[in-house]
C-alpha cells in the first residue's frame, strides 16, 4: 500500500513559516529592526513605499555578517544566538529563532548587502521567493542594507488579506515606535515614499525618546516611576491623569527590552489610579521590566510579542503599587474634605427628603438659571439663536414636554425639572452637545457651512500616529468647516 504521507517541499515549509511569522509589511520590519538591534546598530533606517507592500529597506550601521553568514542565515534555524536547550532559557537577544529571513525570502524578492566590521569588501545575495539568484563581492560600507520588494507576489492569497495603506503604515509605524522608546540610545529614521517622516537622533535618556516621539504635551505630563529587587527591576514613566485618553493606544510594555502586549499589566497600572481618572479613560505609560531570563518565557509567541512571566501574580503587585506610590509622590492623590457642605447644600438640612429638597429655595435660582444658560450659549454658537437646553430637548422626546417645570440645578452640571409627580435630571452639557451636532447636521444636510475665522489661531502638537490619522482626514475636517495647516 503506498504511504499517504510525504515529506514537505522546504520551500513550502517556508512559506507555511512565513504565515506564522510575516503577518503583514509591518512582521518583517519588526524582524529586521530586531536583527539590527541585536548587531549593535548605533543607527536603523527604515524606507518603505506603498506601506511595505512595494517595498521595505532597513539600513544599519551594525556588525554586518561575512558571506558564509550571509549565505547561512537564509536557512531555516539558522541562529546565532542559541546552541543548547540551556541558552533557550536565558534569551537576552531580540531574535533567537532563525526562521525570519528563510520566511521573508520565500515570499518576495530579497536583496542583501552586507559587510562586517574590519573588512575589506562585502557581499551582496539576491532570493527570489526563496531560490538564491546570485551571492557576488561588493564594495560597501560596513553594515547591513536588506530588501524586500514585490511581497506576496508568490503568494496572492495572502496578499489579498493585507488591509488598506493606511492601517499597514500605522502598524510599520508601531513598530518602529515601540523600537525607538525601547532603544532611546539608537537612532531611529522612517522614510515613507521617498519622504521623510522622522530622524530620532541617539536620546540621552527615556524622556528625551519619549517627547522626541509622543510629544512635548505627553512628555512634560509624565512621572516616573520605578522599582528596585535583586532579579527584577521596573523603569519608565506614567502620565498624570490629566492626559488618559479613551484609548490604549499610548501604553508601552517592554520586558527586557522587548515590546509586549498585556491586557493584564494594562489593567495594574489603572488600578494604581483608582478613582483619579474615569473609567472610560485609560492611562498613558512607557516601562520597562529587567526580568533575569529564567523569570520569563519570551519563546511563547509565534511573534514575540507575548511573553510568559513564572510569577505575573507578583509582577501585577509591583506593577501596581510603584504606579501608586508615583501618584502619591506626586499628590495626585484625591483629597476629600467632610466638613464641607456641598454645592447644592449651602446649610446643614434636617433629615427627610422632602425636607432636603427646599423647592421653594431652588426655584429662586431658576430665572438666573435659564438666563446663565442662554449666555454661555451665545459664546459658544455664532448664531444669535438662544439656548434654552430644556425645550431644545423637548422637542425631541414627547416626554419632555412643555409641562416641564425646571426647579433648580446641581452641581453645574444638572438641571432638575419636574414633570407632574416625576422628577426629571436632565444632563445640561449632553443636551448643550446634542444642540450644536444637530446644528452641524443640518448644516451639513444643506450644504451650507456657517465658518467663523478665528482671531487667534490654535496651535497644538501632535505625536507620530496621530499627525499621520490626521493627514488621513484633512478632507473630513474641511466638509465640516475646520481648517488645518501644519506649521
Amino acid at each position: 500500500m503506498t504511504s499517504k504521507i510525504k515529506l514537505l517541499d522546504e520551500k513550502l515549509i517556508n512559506q507555511i513559516a512565513a504565515g506564522e511569522v510575516v503577518e503583514r509589511p509591518a512582521s518583517i520590519v519588526k524582524e529586521l529592526i530586531e536583527n539590527s538591534i541585536d548587531a549593535n546598530a548605533n543607527q536603523i533606517v527604515v524606507e518603505v513605499d506603498r506601506s511595505g507592500e512595494e517595498k521595505i529597506r532597513i539600513t544599519d550601521d551594525g556588525v554586518g555578517m561575512s558571506k558564509e553568514d550571509a549565505i547561512l542565515c537564509l536557512e531555516r534555524h539558522a541562529t546565532s544566538k542559541i546552541a543548547t536547550l540551556e541558552d533557550l532559557k536565558n534569551i537576552k537577544s531580540m531574535g533567537f529563532r532563525g526562521e525570519a529571513l528563510a520566511s521573508i525570502a520565500s515570499v518576495s524578492k530579497m536583496k542583501i548587502n552586507t559587510k562586517r566590521r574590519g573588512e575589506n569588501v562585502g557581499t551582496e545575495l539576491f532570493i527570489d521567493g526563496g531560490k538564491l539568484e546570485y551571492v557576488k563581492d561588493k564594495g560597501i560600507p560596513e553594515g547591513t542594507v536588506l530588501e524586500i520588494r514585490e511581497l506576496f507576489f508568490n503568494t496572492p492569497a495572502r496578499k489579498k488579506f493585507l488591509k488598506s495603506d493606511n492601517v499597514e503604515y500605522q502598524n510599520i509605524l508601531d513598530v518602529i515606535i515601540n523600537a525607538a522608546l525601547a532603544y532611546p540610545e539608537i537612532a531611529f529614521k522612517l522614510i515613507k515614499d521617498q519622504r521623510p517622516i522622522f530622524d530620532l537622533p541617539k536620546a540621552r535618556d527615556l524622556l528625551m525618546r519619549i517627547r522626541a516621539v509622543l510629544g512635548k504635551n505627553i512628555s512634560d505630563d509624565m512621572i516616573d516611576v520605578f522599582y528596585g529587587g535583586v532579579n527584577m527591576k521596573m523603569t519608565g514613566f506614567i502620565g498624570k491623569p490629566s492626559i488618559a485618553r479613551a484609548s490604549k493606544n499610548l501604553q508601552y510594555f517592554f520586558v527586557n527590552n522587548r515590546p509586549i502586549k498585556s491586557h493584564v499589566l494594562s489593567y495594574a497600572v489603572k488600578q494604581a489610579y483608582h478613582s483619579l481618572i474615569p473609567k472610560e479613560r485609560n492611562p498613558v505609560f512607557v516601562i520597562n521590566f529587567d526580568l533575569s531570563p529564567e523569570l520569563v518565557d519570551v519563546n511563547v509567541h509565534p511573534r514575540k510579542s507575548e511573553v510568559k512571566f513564572k510569577d505575573e501574580r507578583e509582577i501585577f503587585r509591583i506593577l501596581t503599587s510603584a504606579s501608586k506610590k508615583a501618584l502619591e509622590i506626586n499628590i495626585l492623590a484625591p483629597k476629600f474634605s467632610y466638613d464641607q457642605p456641598s454645592n447644592f447644600y449651602q446649610e446643614k438640612r434636617p433629615e427627610g427628603i422632602a425636607e432636603q429638597l427646599n423647592f421653594n429655595e431652588v426655584k429662586e435660582r431658576k430665572h438666573a438659571l435659564v438666563q446663565s444658560d442662554q449666555k454661555n450659549d451665545q459664546m459658544a454658537v455664532a448664531s444669535e439663536t438662544k439656548y434654552n437646553p430644556v425645550t431644545e430637548v423637548s422637542n425631541e422626546k414627547s416626554f419632555l414636554d412643555e409641562e416641564i417645570e425646571v426647579i433648580g440645578q446641581f452641581d453645574d452640571s444638572f438641571i432638575i425639572c419636574k414633570k407632574g409627580e416625576n422628577l426629571v435630571l436632565i444632563d445640561q452639557h449632553a443636551a448643550h452637545e446634542r444642540v450644536r451636532f444637530e446644528m452641524l447636521k443640518s448644516e451639513d444636510e444643506s450644504k451650507e457651512k456657517v465658518i467663523q475665522n478665528l482671531l487667534t489661531p490654535i496651535s497644538f502638537e501632535l505625536n507620530h500616529q496621530d499627525m499621520d490619522i490626521l493627514n488621513s482626514n484633512k478632507a473630513v475636517f474641511e466638509s465640516i468647516g475646520v481648517s488645518i495647516e501644519h506649521f
